[in-house]
């Protein structure tokens, strides 16, 4: 490895980790802070306890398949990632 292939691939890593903490500091801090209400406020969107419940486990999907992709060069781990993201996504779409 060259130096200039040794730099790409160490920009190419700090930029993938970089995306993926954004990814996780717009998770907790927009949507589980601000759009994931429980049951007893008044503006929640849920209709029931278990819909709460899931809405909060497929954030935290997402949070911590970013955590994965930050880990590993996995395809595979960033196709899931993308899948959990489409389903949060669904939440958010009138």
């Amino acid at each position: 490895m060259n130096p200039l292939s040794f730099n790409q691939a160490t920009r190419w890593t700090n930029t993938k980790e970089e995306h993926c903490g954004k990814i996780i500091t717009l998770v907790a801090e927009y949507c589980l802070a601000q759009r994931v209400k429980p049951l007893a406020d008044p503006k929640t969107p849920f209709k029931s306890e278990d819909e709460y419940v899931e809405a909060l486990k497929a954030h935290h999907a997402v949070m911590q398949s970013a955590m994965k992709c930050k880990q590993t060069v996995d395809p595979a781990i960033c196709e899931k990632l993308s899948a959990d993201i489409d389903l949060i996504s669904k939440m958010y779409i009138k």
